[in-house]
């Protein structure tokens, strides 16, 4: 009931933008929204190749994002990167692709 009473109040219960999160040396916030579709591809465990398929551009632009990722994040590769992101479960939903 006491969230009836603040949204009746006016008071914003959810957040306009999602919460900032450490991955790595970087805050979540420091990912580009294309960043974060190629880090949704790497969790379902797709090649290189099948994310270029999937967001209809070049392999080397996906691996130019994960690098940007990793340079940002200070990981060396991107299984460091996909485990830091479920660890924190940046991404939640695999299925809006």
């Amino acid at each position: 009931m006491d969230v009836v009473h603040k949204t009746m109040n006016g008071e914003h219960i959810f957040p306009d933008a999602p919460p900032v999160v450490n991955i790595g040396m970087a805050k979540s916030t420091e990912f580009t929204k294309t960043e974060l579709k190629v880090l949704r591809y790497l969790l379902r465990g797709l090649s290189y190749t099948r994310i270029a398929a999937e967001m209809g551009c070049e392999m080397s632009t996906v691996k130019f994002h994960v690098a940007n990722m990793l340079q940002k994040t200070g990981f060396e590769n991107k299984l460091q990167l996909a485990l830091a992101v479920s660890d924190v479960k940046l991404i939640a939903d695999l299925a809006k692709l």
